[in-house]
């Protein structure tokens, strides 16, 4: 004869697992519950974009409340390859100078912004005690750095398309300084081209400072 299965357990079989489903919707229910309280409140969870920071912010921001100094101050600025903020000392921020290393795909600084050098310039050098470094505007509102013995020369040449680097009628001098040598210029146009590549704010802050200088000169 088969060996039948008792009607008491197959019953209590049945509502043991009765019990275990209805315990699984009601959870569904509750989480289901929470995130609709959740969205009807607007609290939408969003943390700091420095790269390192996990701190929550509101919503319509992008920084803390301490990041967002430090950019204020144009001590940090976005990464460009990920978009989040880092220190503007970096190129990168930390996360993905790793990824790009292991991928050996890491720009050094020194063969991204060599210093600019030709023979046929010592020539004209010999007894010039000024040479300027200056950044030109373009009509699309980009940014030139470049160095001279010459400045007005070196604009000239500029407008008339007479140099590769860049050139154009509505090229507009936003800044200059003076060094003594072209020693110094060289090294000076590669620290102001690192600048702009990494924390274009500062540059624009040099150019307003100086043209403000400008004007009260002119005033007085």
């Amino acid at each position: 004869m088969r060996n039948r299965k008792k009607p008491g357990l197959i019953n209590s079989f049945i509502k043991s697992l009765a019990e275990q489903i209805d315990s699984k919707n009601r959870q569904g229910i509750r989480t289901n519950r929470r995130v609709t309280s959740t969205n009807r409140q607007g609290a939408v969870i969003k943390t700091c974009r420095y790269w390192n920071c996990n701190r929550n912010i509101r919503a319509n921001h992008f920084l803390c409340a301490e990041h967002y100094e430090d950019w204020e101050d144009y001590v940090i600025d976005k990464c460009p390859e990920c978009g989040r903020y880092k220190d503007v000392e970096y190129d990168t921020c930390k996360d993905c100078y790793d990824t790009l290393t292991k991928k050996n795909t890491v720009k050094k600084s020194n063969s991204q912004f060599r210093k600019e050098h030709s023979k046929a310039w010592d020539k004209g050098d010999k007894g010039v005690e000024r040479f300027f470094i200056y950044i030109l505007k373009t009509e699309k509102g980009e940014f030139y750095v470049g160095q001279t013995r010459d400045l007005r020369l070196r604009l000239g040449e500029h407008r008339d398309g007479k140099t590769k680097s860049i050139s154009g009628r509505d090229l507009k001098l936003q800044y200059y300084e003076e060094v003594s040598s072209r020693k110094s210029a060289e090294l000076r146009e590669v620290e102001l081209k690192k600048l702009l590549h990494s924390n274009e704010r500062i540059i624009r802050k040099m150019i307003q400072d100086f043209q403000d200088r400008v004007r009260e000169v002119q005033i007085n």
